[in-house]
């Protein structure tokens, strides 16, 4: 397997959340992670907690390219040294998306049942993409459908990201 090269641009996609139904689908991210290795010439860093290793084999049988993986091998402490030097983070509502904030990341913010209004980490570099659907913001751990996260499409996270490398 490939060594990371931190010196070259890599962005991070945080696979984590507290909730399964926080997660984007796993073919939506390996669309988007294709898109951001062949078009924007990034590696791509995959984080996560070791909860989320089966999520990352799930995204990995759909893509063919490189993707490196952290997940389930960082503290939090290293997950943000690793954040200071990405190029751009991706996540579902997590604390690692408050430290990418935090930070002064360009950072895109994926968020499902919970309501980005109210969970909005401060900063001037981020977008926040949500479907209106009419079951939500729900709160919920468990959903028979995600279609909060299931009707964010890959095209327009990429259209963010594109307007996101803009700021």
């Amino acid at each position: 397997m490939a060594k990371l090269d931190i010196r070259q641009p890599f962005s991070i996609i945080h696979l984590g959340a507290s909730w399964t139904t926080k997660q984007w689908k796993a073919s939506h991210l390996a669309e988007f992670c294709t898109h951001l290795s062949k078009k924007e010439h990034l590696n791509i860093v995959l984080t996560g907690l070791e909860k989320d290793l089966e999520f990352e084999k799930e995204i990995r049988k759909q893509t063919s390219i490189p993707l490196f993986s952290l997940v389930g091998k960082t503290t939090l402490r290293e997950l943000g040294a690793l954040i200071e030097k990405c190029q751009s983070f991706v996540s579902p509502d997590s604390a690692p998306l408050h430290i990418a904030a935090a930070l002064g990341k360009p950072t895109l913010a994926l968020f499902g049942p919970t309501d980005s209004q109210r969970h909005r980490p401060p900063n001037d570099k981020i977008l926040i993409l949500q479907e209106k659907v009419d079951c939500g913001p729900c709160y919920k751990s468990t959903c028979s459908h995600h279609s909060c996260m299931v009707r964010l499409t890959p095209n327009r996270a990429i259209e963010a990201y594109e307007k996101l490398q803009r700021y």
